[in-house]
């Protein structure tokens, strides 16, 4: 009997996304136990920078070599780096793994990917799978993170192991499955007398390939909600345990109720993280093809970056008129604020992804070099926010909040014009 193939599938290009990040993360919580604190950031700064060059890169090949092959190839690199990573000690030689297995992070190839299977579905469907795009990014972090601060330094070699035999799973999933059809070229729209109908914000004839899509407007304002959304994720993973950890610091009980003068911030840095992990799954499924369905691209970027500016203003006001002895409910809104800005962030990414390959189809760009470039806009803001964040809180803790309203604002201002123009929307709202 002749083998038949599984059909191309959403979740693959999902599952890629996922155990690449799973195994990305891991290391994080168990390398304090196993190198210096200096190497600690070596490793983890090797790594994540070359995930802003592997996005591009891999991103790029994808659409020279084919989303399946290349799924194939960089599962199987992860499975290789991952567990060579648990035989050795050696700082050298971990930040030359690690490197490697940045460079061969696959979020742009994963969103190609499927974009590709996307194509011949409805729009609502197509929204769903891009749903389950943001998703499997968010949860690979947390799920990495916390396994990794479950197993310890003593299990560094078994950690290694499950985070390589994944991927491996993985790439012998894709090596039988049928490749994803590339999306085609996009033909030029022609206007209608609909009154669903939008205007094209190209003027003339459409123009064609990368250039194009990188030089529109309406691709620059996605670059620019990228940042935002980089800026407060990164800010999310070390601001917060800060906050929280001087807030806790600082603690007074309830009257009548038992003082605890060293309140642990642990627990709390905990509950949020999982609550964010949580509110966002749910968010993601149950809201944003439904706010699609109402307001458009558009209108959801311009909504939710409001949205998102309204809290981290919040924040910032709760940050400057904290009291020097913080209470529980203090401490209970500031959680609140941070669960609640990270849901708007991560619903937001979750938009952005779909809205970049759209636009690539648009323009006819090649869509994963096209991704991979937003996605790298996104590593980077990601990347440098920790530091910044950090340096501006200490400065004053209501600065960085601050900050970030006001590039959210910009952004939100950004869509809204796009809304009020009419301008082409690559999820207009009659659509989904």
């Amino acid at each position: 009997m002749r083998f038949q193939r599984p059909p191309a599938t959403p979740l693959l290009g999902c599952a890629a996304i996922l155990v690449d990040f799973i195994g990305l993360g891991m290391i994080a919580p168990i390398l304090p136990g196993i190198v210096s604190s200096d190497a600690v950031g070596a490793i983890l700064t090797a790594q994540y920078c070359a995930v802003v060059l592997g996005q591009v890169l891999i991103g790029a090949l994808s659409d020279c070599f084919g989303r399946r092959r290349l799924i194939v190839a960089v599962m199987a690199a992860d499975a290789v780096l991952f567990a060579a990573s648990g035989f050795t000690n050696d700082v050298t030689t971990l930040i030359v793994l690690r490197l490697l297995a940045g460079l061969s992070a696959p979020v742009a190839l994963g969103i190609s990917y499927v974009a590709a299977v996307s194509q011949h579905v409805s729009p609502a469907k197509a929204a769903f799978n891009f749903v389950l795009v943001g998703t499997s990014f968010n949860l690979g972090s947390l799920v990495g993170a916390a396994t990794g601060g479950l197993l310890g330094p003593e299990l560094w070699l078994p950690a290694n192991l499950v985070s390589g035999v994944i991927p491996a799973v993985v790439a012998v999933w894709a090596l039988v499955s049928r490749d994803a059809e590339a999306p085609p070229p996009a033909k030029p729209e022609v206007p209608t007398t609909s009154t669903s109908a939008v205007k094209i914000d190209v003027a003339g004839p459409p123009r064609r390939g990368l250039r194009a899509v990188l030089t529109a407007p309406v691709y620059a304002g996605n670059l620019l909600a990228y940042v935002a959304a980089g800026i407060f994720q990164g800010s999310f993973f070390s601001l917060m345990p800060v906050a929280i950890t001087a807030a806790t610091a600082n603690y007074t009980a309830p009257e009548g109720a038992e003082s605890d003068a060293d309140a642990d911030a642990a627990p709390v840095i905990a509950a949020v993280i999982v609550a964010a992990s949580v509110f966002q799954v749910l968010s993601n499924f149950l809201l944003v093809r439904r706010s699609l369905r109402c307001f458009g691209a558009h209108g959801h970027l311009a909504l939710f970056g409001a949205l998102g500016a309204a809290l981290c203003a919040a924040l910032a006001i709760v940050a400057h008129f904290a009291p020097l002895e913080a209470t529980t409910l203090y401490l209970g809104i500031l959680c609140a604020l941070y669960v609640v800005a990270y849901v708007l962030s991560a619903t937001t990414l979750t938009v952005l992804n779909q809205a970049a390959a759209k636009y690539a189809i648009r323009f006819g760009a090649p869509v994963g070099t096209v991704t991979g470039i937003s996605r790298s806009i996104f590593s980077i803001a990601f990347g440098v926010a920790p530091a910044a964040s950090i340096a501006a809180f200490g400065a004053a803790a209501w600065v960085p909040y601050a900050a970030m309203a006001a590039l959210s604002a910009v952004a939100a201002a950004a869509f809204a014009f796009m809304v009020v123009r009419r301008w082409e929307d690559p999820m207009p709202r009659t659509a989904t």
